[in-house]
């Protein structure tokens, strides 16, 4: 049942009104200004599903809890290939996997090969945990270069920083003129927490040691505890001078490269929770230079960000074997499709992605050994 929202009961229950101007006027603009005018409002039914709003009555969510056993013989009954005699698509090898990984975890890559609810004719489950694989380690891959990004950030905004303004200057709102009083504030009390916090070395010795005169650490220290967002916002709030320094060693204008950072924040964290990077279509779409234009480049999916990682490891760190190592998975799996990544047919001849090809055609190892 929901509940009148008077003036009073909005007063004595403001998480319920916050939720329910959030989901109004945010997630669902069309019907938001009719939920906002309504006489009554049950949020749980409405959180649980979005269905109260698109037909505007309520609906239970009626499906019961699942073993693993009931999950695998799910996926019979929807089609898909059983063969007792094969090792990777047997019964007991799937509910193995289930166990393993969870079956909404894994449907991300099943749903794929499904049409009208039912699995194509001739799926099974090998087929299916092969794109997991795939993925998995492709995650991998991609935080490796996003870690090469993040450092260097990390390196540039110190240098740059303390160049400019001191080892302290960081402390002085006109020493981040593009950070507004409230949200400097924000990231100096972020920086004090993580500091007070941090167990690392450097940080006890600088509080042992200085702490008695300084309240901050320099600079230099308060970068290596900083997350990757609080970097993106130091660097988007840092003055135009040190925004275009640390660009122009990336050759990209210091809004491309802020716009990049962003995206690839959230791509870190795709990667860092274990989510499906393969086939996903990215909310956040990153600008790209002008003349990448002319270029097959689709930024909504998974080859922009890659042509974006391509570009600036290559020159943060241009003897990198990353990007070899990569190819060398796209040919450990030649079935799997790349178009849902958005690779399109002539990506190999692209100018950013060319030489990286020819590196890896020309390399005559077998194994490609870890840096």
């Amino acid at each position: 049942m929901g509940y009148p929202l008077t003036p009073n009961t909005l007063a004595a229950h403001p998480d319920e009104r916050d939720t329910r101007r959030h989901i109004a006027t945010r997630q669902y603009p069309l019907y938001g200004k009719e939920l906002l005018q309504s006489a009554c409002f049950p949020p749980e039914q409405l959180l649980a599903d979005s269905s109260f709003i698109r037909r505007g009555c309520p609906m239970k969510f009626t499906k019961p809890a699942t073993t693993y056993e009931d999950q695998a013989d799910i996926l019979f009954e929807r089609g898909l290939a059983l063969r007792e005699n094969s090792a990777d698509n047997s019964r007991e090898e799937i509910i193995l996997r289930l166990r393993d990984v969870g079956y909404y975890r894994l449907s991300g890559y099943w749903y794929p090969f499904m049409r009208d609810g039912k699995f194509t004719e001739g799926v099974t489950f090998a087929m299916i945990w092969r794109r997991y694989t795939f993925d998995r380690q492709l995650r991998s891959h991609v935080l490796d270069a996003i870690e090469r990004v993040e450092i260097f950030l990390r390196d540039s905004l110190a240098m740059e920083l303390a160049q400019q303004s001191g080892p302290f200057g960081y402390q002085y709102p006109q020493n981040v003129p593009d950070m507004n009083d409230n949200e400097h504030a924000q990231f100096l009390g972020k920086c004090l927490k993580d500091f007070h916090r941090s167990k690392e070395l450097f940080a006890t010795h600088f509080k042992n040691t200085y702490g008695d005169s300084h309240v901050f650490p320099p600079m230099w220290v308060i970068v290596e505890m900083l997350e990757f967002g609080s970097l993106v916002s130091l660097y988007q709030g840092s003055s135009r001078v040190v925004r275009d320094n640390i660009a122009s060693n990336l050759e990209i204008p210091s809004s491309i490269l802020l716009s990049w950072l962003r995206t690839l924040n959230d791509v870190r964290n795709i990667c860092a929770h274990h989510s499906r990077l393969w086939n996903k279509e990215f909310g956040r779409v990153p600008r790209i230079p002008r003349d990448w234009h002319s270029a097959a480049f689709d930024n909504r999916r998974l080859f922009g960000i890659l042509t974006i990682l391509a570009h600036l490891v290559t020159r943060i760190a241009p003897t990198s074997h990353l990007f070899t190592r990569f190819m060398a998975l796209l040919h450990e799996y030649p079935d799997l499709p790349l178009c849902p990544m958005g690779f399109p047919p002539s990506w190999k001849s692209e100018s950013c992605w060319k030489h990286l090809c020819d590196r890896y055609e020309q390399s005559t190892d077998t194994v490609i050994r870890s840096e």
